[in-house]
């Protein structure tokens, strides 16, 4: 599901710049960490092959659920914050970025169907903050404490890009 794409490739400048714009100038958010973090999100999720339509289908494969149990399972802390990590990354792009896809889960009978997104998504964070080093600890927490102003500025994103002419020069690189 996530890819890992070189920062200087030219989706995720691109996502960089359209997602310290956004929290900044219209959510008055100027963290550059934050910033940081939400654009390499995109830039992770969002395929890198092709222009910026999100496809029906392509984020129901990783459910909230399974990461839930993973971590539950998990043998060690390092996993058990990769885990929760993922699944407060999942939530957030899904709450921010692709919101259809909560919509899919209903007419799916995901086994994610029972879960409040939004607030699984909170706890995940906070959960991934206490199994994080100190310097990603603070991070996680304000992610999980400002998840709706965080998914606020994913979907302005969302929609800035989507009244943006295509640019296909974004992916020959």
């Amino acid at each position: 599901m996530a890819q890992e794409i070189s920062a200087t490739h030219p989706l995720c400048r691109f996502f960089r710049g359209l997602t310290e714009y956004t929290f900044q100038a219209e959510l008055g958010i100027a963290d550059p960490r934050l910033i940081d973090y939400v654009s390499d999100l995109l830039a992770r999720f969002v395929p890198a092959a092709g222009p910026l339509v999100l496809e029906p289908g392509a984020w129901e494969a990783t459910t909230l659920t399974g990461l839930l149990a993973e971590a539950t399972a998990a043998t060690n802390d390092e996993q058990r914050h990769q885990c929760f990590r993922s699944a407060g990354d999942i939530a957030l792009f899904w709450t921010g970025v692709f919101p259809e896809v909560l919509g899919r889960m209903r007419l799916k009978n995901s086994p994610d169907l029972v879960l409040d997104v939004r607030i699984q998504g909170k706890r995940s964070y906070h959960l991934a903050s206490r199994f994080a080093d100190l310097h990603d600890e603070a991070l996680l927490q304000r992610l999980s404490q400002e998840f709706e102003v965080c998914a606020l500025g994913l979907a302005k994103v969302r929609s800035e890009w989507e009244q943006m002419p295509p640019v296909q020069a974004l992916w020959s690189a």
